[in-house]
């Protein structure tokens, strides 16, 4: 991707996007989800993490002064403790372990140089997991949290909250008023963490006939 240097507002804010699927790219590039975001915030930069980083298409697709594209293998693989930490998490109803559990999960994560590094360069103000029920992006939300960065996850699909997610972001954004109680009763998220956004949309495309 082209990156030409400019004079940024002193205050710009780097949004950290994690989209690690076929079907997510869809859904906030092609479905006008990024550019949304892009017209309605001028303060923020979007950094795109995708294994898709060097696909021309992808780079002309997603081409603006505010994008920076950067390179995010699908993650598959935590270490023993992690992993034994993020099962006792999703098995428990209480506010008060869940946090605690997360924690010591992020705690339990390996550091990662190349996070480092990228955030380092684009300090981050919000990471996002565009897909939180799976692993694929775990290692990123996980050390955000390790580094107190915010973090947030987009829920995919209408029954990916009463499934747990496999990432616990600060704050979630969810589909619609049952996603919203199981957002406070599965998960033990407070009201002012949940935020009802609607279904992703390629789902309200094809609802729409």
């Amino acid at each position: 991707m082209v990156r030409t240097k400019q004079v940024e507002p002193p205050d710009v804010r780097n949004v950290y996007i994690v989209i690690s699927q076929g079907m997510l790219y869809r859904d906030f590039v092609r479905l006008g989800v990024l550019r949304a975001l892009l017209e309605r915030a001028p303060d923020v930069r979007v950094i795109l993490l995708t294994q898709a980083y060097s696909v021309p298409e992808v780079l002309d697709e997603v081409r603006h002064e505010r994008v920076v594209v950067e390179r995010h293998d699908v993650f598959t693989d935590r270490t023993r403790w992690a992993s034994y930490a993020a099962f006792l998490r999703r098995s428990r109803r209480s506010r008060l372990a869940i946090d605690a559990l997360a924690r010591l999960e992020a705690w339990l994560s390996p550091t990662s140089p190349a996070l480092d590094a990228l955030f380092a360069k684009y300090p981050p103000a919000l990471v996002v997991t565009t897909h939180p029920l799976v692993l694929n992006e775990w290692d990123v939300i996980t050390f955000a949290r390790k580094r107190r960065v915010p973090t947030a996850a987009v829920v995919k699909s209408w029954d990916n909250i009463i499934r747990r997610p496999e990432s616990r972001g600060d704050s979630m954004a969810v589909w619609g008023r049952a996603n919203y109680r199981e957002a406070i009763e599965v998960e033990r998220y407070r009201e002012d963490e949940i935020r009802m956004v609607g279904p992703t949309p390629s789902i309200a495309t094809s609802c729409q006939g």
